[in-house]
């Protein structure tokens, strides 16, 4: 069963279908999973803060991203 998620503070939906996917809601961007969310967020300084996905290894796909030329979530 497939359900769509939102955020409260943006007007970004995913799907509930992948139970992996991680929403920032620091930058509201929507990535394939953990890994990649993880990637973007920078633990230094007080709260940490979020990296540019383009500026790292991840890729836009289907309106997710994740790490390039990945097949499946992470």
């Amino acid at each position: 069963m497939s359900s769509t998620l939102t955020c409260g503070g943006c007007t970004n939906t995913w799907s509930g279908s992948a139970l992996g996917r991680c929403h920032c809601a620091g930058c509201h961007r929507t990535f394939s999973g953990r890994v990649s969310f993880d990637l973007h967020r920078d633990q230094r300084g007080e709260h940490g803060r979020c990296i540019d996905p383009l500026t790292l290894d991840l890729e836009l796909f289907d309106g997710y991203w994740r790490r390039l030329g990945l097949t499946e979530e992470d």
